[in-house]
């Protein structure tokens, strides 16, 4: 039953979050829902919180990954839970960039996040 419930929470959470990430939500917003996932220890009192951000950052890192940003994620690929705890730990550590569209934190994450090497010489 509690799985079917976190199901349902996810698929509603990522109808709204679609929308979201194409209307421009920027970090303030975004950290009222993200707060608690770099905070909890594992315990979320908000799961809809919860689900809402991990839908955002689903979408954005898709959108981000697309958009030829210099990203290069390891080669096991990417977590979307752990992407949002990085996620809203970045909203918490840089709130001089909270001003930005979350689409646009969520790529400044991403690439501080997993830098690209310079190639060898």
């Amino acid at each position: 039953m509690k799985r079917a419930l976190v199901a349902a929470l996810l698929l509603a959470a990522s109808f709204n979050t679609a929308r979201a990430a194409d209307e421009g939500m920027d970090g303030h917003d975004l950290l009222k829902h993200c707060s608690e996932s770099a905070l909890s220890g594992g315990t979320y009192r908000d799961p809809w919180g919860r689900a809402y951000c991990l839908g955002f950052v689903t979408k954005a890192t898709d959108l981000s990954l697309n958009s030829g940003d210099r990203i290069c994620l390891p080669k096991q690929g990417i977590n979307y839970a752990i992407m949002t705890e990085l996620f809203a730990r970045y909203l918490i550590n840089h709130p001089e960039k909270r001003d930005s569209l979350g689409v646009t934190l969520v790529t400044d994450m991403l690439q501080e996040a997993y830098p690209c090497k310079a190639a060898a010489r």
